[in-house]
């Protein structure tokens, strides 16, 4: 089973923001782009609503919009940036304390030209540029000003470091994470900045050319900071687990997390890791997800374990603010943390298993699209499937939720479901945007995406307007700017954004098969196996057919018409399991894509992998396993003459229709009884001809 789990666009946790996506999202206002490059924005003024003072600047050739939790930039066509928006005038506590160590605005000579993209935080900056040097603003103790601050917590910064600037040279890739940046040299070496400690630069430094991913959290105790790995093993630490009563460290899950880890994802106060065997392993807060149980609180308080449950077969985690929820290959879901915050889903367990195409973490709970189109939602005030209106009352929606729904987005507090035909349903509570009732006659087609604040939604039509609703001050009146976004509007910024990605100017895009793309999704016109991968360097992918040939590094999502994948775990997870031409893996590779002509997926690969390497599964024993696998059987038949089978492993293996002699060979081969299908099968996915074809597309020759 493949299945997607992702953070509901819009959901409310910026530490997810920053460890999946790159930047944060805005809370407080709009920016949209337009066709013809010029930018709007809308919402409070305090957080980039007002872009009055680079509106020249802003009135053409912008082709991205990247955004942090008080301001904006955009990155035009020349290479060049614009920023607006303002935190130092916000009147919040933790804004004054960091203000004390200063805010670096950056001067325009640095970033009027060559840069390439954008990286923030909650509230710096770091543009990265084409020759590989960085540039900061924003601010100082997060990492806008690229010295160095030792720090216990957020809120504790103990004293300045030396500057990085002479070092932040041959960048290659940059990590945002809450207290700062980590960037990635193409020496693979690393650089790390603002509210870092001397032990996490250490133990970096000790990962050279090693660093998959990086997964980190500030929390009440402290920071945690956890490394993915080239060699697919977790490097994690801690500062001051001591201090929390009910904490599982990472010391009882280290030897299990030394190789095979595909995955590790956090909900800001545990981590969860899932491995290729489908095994998951936990640590961090106890009660919020660390430890694999549901925790009960008040009269009939009790933890229940579900260890057993996460010992195989899982397929993806999503996380919520106290929980994390795990689909398995047998369609069931387990949920664990704390029970009435995502944790707990006995009482929708029946509706999910089996049926679950899409989970979506949506602050304190989780969505559920299942297959049928229909939504199934636990663990907040959303679950119920009514508005909470501002006049005490509430309106069911339950009935609108029963099919054709294609994806979810939400507020703090509020969802909204986008379907097929184009219209939206909302509900939860009026204050984060649940009523829509004011715009339904909009929102009864046309709608193609939304995009959301803390408080309010902005969904964008077909014919490029937008239509908002939700707290007038936080995005949910565009009343001074109507006329505006009236039409030709092409996305609105958005953290959930490619940050490394192609330069693309998608005003100019043209393509017969890509039906849409936004900066996080890219739509295709066929099926999933239409499409062929190539791995171009190691850290840049690419997609083709016949028609087109897109690279897609950076994108979070491609979806087809049969499937939806995410890039960095369904491709890049692939390719990272491929190590050589002749190796085990190659070998696999190569039958499993021969076999059913289509991309191998990550977790079945793995397993074919290790029944080879381990010699408990031959080539012919492999071979035979897929003859008579269902998918198999659908491809190939099972009453097709032997010319015809040999006919369409010329197309699926070798793409190109069968040359006589090789067509006449094969089928005596099989008809004589020298050679069985299955050895056929082995003989086409072995051959010169299909090794050079495995060499474009993962690298290896």
């Amino acid at each position: 089973m493949t299945l997607n789990t992702k953070t509901v666009k819009g959901s409310t946790s910026p530490v997810g923001d920053i460890a999946v996506l790159g930047q944060v999202r805005n809370p407080g206002a709009f920016a949209a782009l337009k066709k013809d490059g010029s930018v709007v924005t809308w919402g409070h003024p305090d957080y980039g609503g007002d872009s009055s003072s680079v509106r020249d600047e802003l009135s053409s050739g912008v082709k991205k919009i990247f955004s942090n939790t008080y301001e904006f930039a955009a990155l035009k066509n020349d290479g060049s940036v614009v920023t607006w928006g303002d935190w130092t005038k916000v009147d919040h506590d933790l804004n004054k304390y960091y203000l004390q160590f200063g805010n670096s605005v950056v001067p325009k000579s640095l970033l009027n030209r060559d840069v390439k993209t954008i990286y923030t935080n909650g509230l710096a900056f770091a543009a990265l540029k084409n020759d590989g040097s960085v540039v900061t603003w924003g601010s100082n103790v997060l990492g806008g000003d690229s010295q160095k601050y030792s720090a216990v917590s957020l809120n504790n910064v103990v004293n300045i470091g030396s500057a990085r600037d002479n070092i932040l040279k041959d960048v290659d890739k940059i990590h945002p994470i809450p207290q700062g940046f980590v960037a990635i040299k193409k020496d693979g070496s690393i650089v790390s900045w603002g509210a870092t400690s001397d032990v996490e630069q250490i133990n970096l430094n000790n990962l050279k050319g090693k660093v998959k991913d990086i997964i980190s959290y500030v929390g009440t105790a402290g920071r945690s900071f956890a490394v993915l790995t080239t060699d697919n093993s977790v490097a994690f630490w801690g500062e001051k687990e001591e201090n929390i009563t009910d904490f599982r460290p990472f010391s009882e899950v280290a030897n299990d997390l030394q190789n095979s880890v595909r995955k590790v994802v956090t909900n800001g106060t545990a981590f969860a890791a899932i491995k290729f065997d489908g095994s998951v392993f936990t640590w961090g807060g106890g009660g919020v997800g660390g430890k694999p149980l549901v925790r009960w609180d008040g009269s009939n308080a009790r933890d229940v374990s579900v260890e057993n449950q996460l010992s195989s077969g899982v397929v993806d985690i999503a996380s919520c603010g106290y929980g994390f929820a795990a689909t398995k290959s047998d369609g069931s879901i387990v949920t664990w943390g704390y029970a009435t915050h995502g944790g707990d889903n006995s009482k929708v367990y029946n509706q999910l298993v089996g049926k679950v195409k899409k989970i979506y973490s949506s602050g304190n709970g989780f969505a559920a699209l299942l297959i049928d189109g229909s939504v199934v939602c636990w663990g907040d005030d959303t679950d119920s499937g009514e508005i909470y209106t501002e006049e005490q009352e509430t309106i069911s929606v339950a009935s609108q939720l029963k099919s054709d729904i294609v994806e979810i987005f939400s507020t703090t507090s509020a969802l909204a479901a986008l379907k097929s035909d184009g219209s939206v349903v909302t509900w939860g509570h009026y204050k984060y945007g649940a009523d829509s009732r004011r715009v339904s006659e909009e929102l009864q087609s046309g709608v193609i995406d939304i995009f959301t604040t803390l408080k309010a939604f902005a969904a964008l039509k077909d014919d490029g307007s937008i239509v908002t609703w939700g707290d007038e001050d936080w995005g949910g009146d565009t009343s001074n700017v109507k006329s505006l976004l009236n039409s030709d509007v092409l996305s609105l910024s958005t953290p959930f954004a490619d940050y490394a990605g192609p330069s693309q100017n998608l005003a100019n895009s043209a393509s017969s098969d890509l039906t849409e793309s936004t900066s996080d999704l890219s739509v295709y016109s066929g099926n999933f196996g239409d499409y062929k991968f190539y791995n171009l360097d190691g850290n840049r992918y690419e997609i083709r057919n016949t028609l087109i040939k897109d690279e897609i590094t950076g994108i979070t999502t491609l979806k087809f018409l049969d499937k939806t994948i995410n890039v960095i775990d369904d491709i890049k997870g692939v390719f990272d399991q491929v190590t050589g031409l002749n190796s085990a893996s190659g070998k696999m590779f190569r039958l499993y894509n021969a076999a059913f002509a289509r991309f191998p997926d990550s977790s079945g690969l793995n397993y074919w992998i290790e029944k080879f390497s381990s010699g408990e599964n031959d080539e012919r024993a492999v071979a035979s396993s897929f003859l008579i696998s269902t998918e198999f059987i659908a491809r190939y038949g099972t009453q097709n003459s032997t010319e015809h089978y040999v006919n369409n492993l010329y197309k699926n293996v070798l793409g190109r229709d069968a040359d006589l002699s090789g067509l006449l060979y094969w089928t005596e081969q099989i008809n004589s009884g020298e050679e069985t299908r299955y050895e056929v099968l082995l003989g086409f996915s072995e051959s010169a001809e299909n090794k050079s074809l495995f060499t474009e597309m993962t690298g290896f020759g």
